[in-house]
């Protein structure tokens, strides 16, 4: 892997609290533990940023794989894929300073805060409501949870 690529994704990971398990990483909410990996491309130099959420009240793993998490999203999918070609090693208009700055702030400005928005049911039907996980996957207990958790709170 393109070691500036995985620093520059790896230190606000490790800045908001994260832990490093098998090449992801997780941080443990009350409701759900947040899980982080960059994916590299079988075809070039890309890297892909996977964001993902297990719920509690879904299953008991620990460190759950983020292809198995009941949300899951790339963070291309929120930012768009234009903002995302920092993560391609490949692509020469950026300097490596650039390159890296600008990992740091989508990570810091987008990838956390939108898992920290993920990590409470009340967090996930907001995320829901507003469309923010529409390019995503999300299992449907986790929309019957969230829809059951408002109708009980009404």
């Amino acid at each position: 892997m393109n070691q500036l690529i995985v620093t520059a994704f790896e230190e606000p990971l490790e800045k908001a609290g994260f832990r490093k398990k098998s090449g992801s990483w997780y941080l443990d909410k009350v409701d759900s533990i947040l899980v982080v990996n960059l994916q590299k491309s079988n075809y070039g130099e890309q890297f892909y940023v996977n964001l993902a959420v297990w719920l509690r009240a879904l299953g008991s793993d620990v460190f759950p794989k983020e292809h198995k998490c009941h949300i899951r999203i790339r963070l291309a999918s929120l930012v768009g894929e234009e903002v995302t070609k920092c993560f391609d090693a490949q692509d020469s208009t950026f300097t490596d300073g650039a390159r890296a700055r600008l990992i740091r702030s989508l990570m810091e400005e987008h990838a956390i805060p939108f898992l920290r928005d993920c990590s409470s049911i009340k967090g996930i039907r907001r995320c829901l409501k507003e469309g923010t996980l529409e390019n995503g996957f999300v299992h449907h207990q986790v929309e019957e949870l969230a829809g059951s958790c408002e109708d009980a709170s009404n």
